[in-house]
């Protein structure tokens, strides 16, 4: 097989977001083709994606040391850059790739999106319709040009970009939402695939975003409420863990249970959790499919932040009750409001308020046990305010 052939198939490899497979693929190839600087991008770009920032630097040094001529290495050392926030650093190594060629509109276009994360959308706004000038075909510079017009409250034009956008791909569900916020529309629920998009992408940084970078207090609160409010040695025989993420619930909850479930809609996601050996079964589907499938009993149900990706509670709620054990729990989280039922925030996240809340539980007949405000995240250097609740399940 020729070097271009078998680049090829690892390109494949990383398209169909089998990572690993490809990183061992490419460092095969590495073996005997030293001084591949393309090879080196791969590889960059294969350890990006599995969140090895700085192995991922590493070989784009590499491959720049071997050809310092290479726009692309550039590019794609400045996307990991900007992953790790190192913003001067990142619009450095993007100058540089557009000095070598300043007409590589990707380059341009990721260049307009650093500028959207230091709050610049001016700039963005101008590096987005200089890649759409030089290519009009590329349509994730409309996606870029309509969030940076959405930030400077060009809410018309920001629609326009993103309607261009959906003509090369109609089926975009991430951008049908922002559409949907921008109009003021709230459907019920966020589109699966915008789900599996987000965290699919997100899944080998997320823990550390989350965690040390939003200061995210979701597992603390649980754990809090649930060693507050059981006698110490509380044993539970089923617990699912709905949208369990990279399970950053599951080490405390495996203590409390003899089966531990997690659901969730990203692969990546669950790969993560798979490595950490704690649940005894992991499920990639939508919960709501589970639930109506699977005729399992729980005795407690957890859901920390993920009801912000569903706005309409109500089918979730009747099947919790259905799947229940005669003495069973529920505890989840949630973004409060004030007044009605459920909003979509132009975070594109669902806030809900107490008082709906209270109404399905009431309706299925739940008990909420206990509830309180807390901290549940940061945002914009805010708190974003959420609520949890303990709720039994009186069948």
């Amino acid at each position: 097989m020729n070097v271009s052939m078998k680049i090829k198939d690892i390109i494949k490899l990383y398209n169909e977001k089998n990572f690993y497979e490809a990183l061992n693929s490419i460092n095969s190839f590495l073996e005997s083709n030293t001084q591949n600087n393309q090879a080196y991008n791969l590889k960059g770009v294969i350890l990006r994606a599995l969140g090895r920032s700085n192995e991922a630097l590493l070989s784009y040094d590499m491959g720049i040391s071997i050809n310092p001529n290479d726009h692309l290495l550039y590019n794609n050392k400045a996307n990991v850059l900007r992953d790790l926030k190192k913003f001067n650093e990142a619009e450095e190594c993007y100058k540089q790739s557009l000095k070598i060629d300043n007409n590589y509109y990707k380059t341009l276009c990721n260049l307009s999106e650093l500028y959207i994360e230091v709050d610049d959308y001016e700039k963005s706004e101008y590096y987005s319709k200089k890649s759409i000038l030089i290519n009009d075909m590329y349509p994730e510079a409309y996606r870029v040009l309509g969030v940076a017009q959405k930030k400077l409250n060009k809410k018309n034009k920001s629609i326009k970009n993103f309607k261009k956008y959906l003509e090369f791909n109609p089926h975009s569900s991430t951008v049908i939402h922002q559409i949907d916020l921008l109009e003021g529309n709230t459907p019920e629920t966020s589109p699966v695939e915008f789900i599996k998009d987000v965290f699919d992408s997100y899944a080998y940084r997320f823990e550390e975003h989350l965690m040390n970078d939003l200061n995210y207090a979701g597992p603390k609160a649980i754990k809090d409420l649930i060693k507050n409010n059981f006698y110490k040695n509380k044993a539970f025989t089923n617990i699912l863990d709905l949208g369990c993420g990279t399970g950053l619930n599951g080490f405390f909850l495996k203590t409390l249970c003899k089966n531990l479930i997690g659901i969730d809609l990203s692969e990546n996601m669950l790969r993560i959790a798979k490595e950490k050996s704690i649940y005894d079964r992991l499920i990639k589907d939508d919960f709501i499919n589970v639930l109506e499938k699977e005729e399992i009993s729980y005795d407690l149900f957890v859901a920390s932040d993920v009801f912000i990706y569903t706005g309409k509670l109500e089918k979730i709620f009747e099947l919790i009750n259905l799947r229940s054990s005669k003495e069973s729990w529920f505890i989840f989280t949630t973004e409060n409001q004030k007044n009605g039922t459920y909003n979509l925030q132009d975070t594109g996240r669902y806030t809900h308020s107490i008082n709906y809340i209270k109404s399905l539980c009431e309706k299925n007949n739940f008990k909420i046990n206990f509830y309180e405000d807390f901290d549940l995240r940061l945002q914009n250097k805010q708190w974003v305010k959420g609520n949890i609740f303990l709720v039994k399940i009186l069948n």
